[in-house]
């Protein structure tokens, strides 16, 4: 069959969903399934994958403001791909169809409905557009991927739409991130590109106020006379409310910011932290403390939403307003070597339970199932 996925995030700067799709794409190139297939990755400009046995297809792009150009290439110029070059399935990653049905089968991953749970961490524009596009691209789709449980829960509280529609799929890990034994001079390296200190506790993730950063430097002054030698490193790009985040971090010497880091150094910066915290109010499914127990690193993290499954029993949950009872974990976490080996294995044996095949798998059974459906019409 013939299946196209929007590719657009992965012509800028990886994000969220930007790592969700290429780890995707790597693992279907590698599945029995992509020599039955066809997979068309559809953009507007070219795209940062590399990968065998996918077609690329550029629409090209016209210089109409970014939001309106969206909108006409999502409506307009999309369609007529697809109709083009005879597509079975139209895969979006990045939760909105055309607002017309399509002639063949959607399928729309739901990342998170953040908008709704809390508008306190969209911009205005950004909270409309998806409230007036996301619930007819629900309602249209012929099916619809959760990746998380708490995700799926939401979509059917807030939109109350058929549960058996909706398939939780959880997303691919990259495999990069993994235990590493780091060369000293590349150590040395990175303490200099970075001005990463001895000893560190990592955050990963877009600086912006859903992520819950006050309460990293609430963390980082409550234990910075017992652990001097700490400090906390930032590593994200800016997001909603950064600016006047930055002014609260500038005030503290024990916290570093690194802005965005590429991948390829990422992997190396988890493995040299400490401990690993990640206090976010809200997560669709929450990549970097996965991430982070994919390495062996403990992880500190909060207890809201999606965050239970993917850390589960084996990290230090709590109340994302709970700054002191984090302090207190991270005090035994540091003070306790036998707890701390402890908590490197349990992190490892988490992570192992997100199986890519699983979720590979399951992807190309509702594939199928679609295709199925699509010929008993017929």
């Amino acid at each position: 069959m013939n299946i196209g996925i929007d590719a657009r995030v992965l012509e800028r700067q990886m994000s969220g969903v930007g790592r969700y799709l290429e780890s995707l794409l790597l693992e279907i190139q590698n599945t029995e399934n992509n020599k039955r297939n066809k997979y068309y990755l559809i953009s507007c400009e070219p795209i940062n994958f590399i990968g065998n046995n996918f077609i690329k297809i550029q629409t090209g792009k016209n210089k109409l403001p970014a939001k309106v150009f969206s909108f006409y290439w999502l409506n307009f110029t999309l369609p007529k791909v697809l109709k083009k070059y005879k597509i079975n399935i139209f895969f979006s990653p990045n939760n909105l169809l055309p607002r017309k049905k399509l002639n063949c089968k959607s399928v729309l991953v739901v990342h998170d409905l953040l908008h709704i749970v809390d508008k306190h961490y969209h911009p205005f524009f950004y909270r409309y557009y998806l409230k007036f596009h996301l619930p007819h691209s629900l309602r249209i789709s012929d099916a619809i991927v959760a990746v998380s449980e708490s995700t799926k829960y939401d979509i059917t509280r807030f939109y109350y739409l058929d549960r058996d529609k909706i398939v939780t799929i959880y997303p691919i890990l990259e495999k990069k991130f993994r235990p590493l034994n780091v060369d000293p001079l590349v150590i040395n390296r990175l303490k200099i590109k970075y001005n990463l200190p001895d000893k560190y506790i990592l955050y990963v993730g877009v600086i912006e106020r859903r992520k819950n950063i006050t309460c990293i430097m609430k963390i980082a002054d409550l234990i910075k006379d017992k652990y001097s030698d700490y400090k906390f490193v930032l590593a994200g790009k800016p997001g909603y409310g950064f600016n006047s985040i930055m002014t609260e971090i500038k005030k503290r010497e024990n916290i570093v910011y690194l802005n965005f880091v590429n991948d390829e150094d990422l992997q190396l910066i988890y493995n040299l932290a400490k401990a690993f915290i990640f206090p976010s109010f809200y997560e669709g499914f929450g990549y970097p403390p996965l991430e982070a127990m994919q390495c062996g690193i403990p992880v500190l993290c909060s207890n809201s939403s999606s965050l239970n499954e993917v850390v589960g029993e084996n990290g230090f949950l709590r109340d994302p307003h709970d700054c002191q009872g984090f302090a207190n974990d991270l005090d035994n976490l540091l003070s306790n070597s036998e707890l701390y080996a402890e908590m490197k294995i349990r992190s490892i044996q988490q992570a192992k339970k997100f199986s890519v095949k699983v979720s590979v798998n399951k992807l190309n059974q509702l594939f199928s199932d679609l295709m199925k459906d699509n010929k008993s019409v017929d």
